[in-house]
């Protein structure tokens, strides 16, 4: 049976942002690594919704530790993400990156 974690982050500057874990427990530290870098992207400013999908993990290509997820803004999904232990954040999609702060 699968477990879905639902957690709310808000700030002043933000609306209210939805943490979703599906199979598993949540992992606030990534949760955080994400918000500063949410709050650093003018691409991202109307964020609502972040789902992860699993614990995090490392890949066969990717050794560093990581947790996967995908951003939206209401049902429209924005870009996914990789948010890495280290505090490095990556968007799928290259102009989030680049709009990045």
């Amino acid at each position: 049976m699968a477990t879905t974690i639902r957690r709310a982050f808000s700030s002043a500057t933000r609306a209210l942002i939805e943490f979703i874990w599906e199979g598993t427990k949540s992992h606030p530290k990534y949760e955080d690594l994400l918000k500063e870098k949410i709050k650093k992207n003018q691409k991202l400013s109307g964020v609502d919704k972040v789902k992860f999908a699993g614990d995090p993990h490392t890949s066969d290509k990717d050794k560093e530790l990581r947790a996967s997820g995908q951003i939206f803004q209401g049902q429209a999904r924005l870009t996914s993400v990789h948010v890495y232990a280290n505090g490095t954040v990556e968007y799928s999609k290259t102009s989030f990156n680049s709009a990045q702060e």
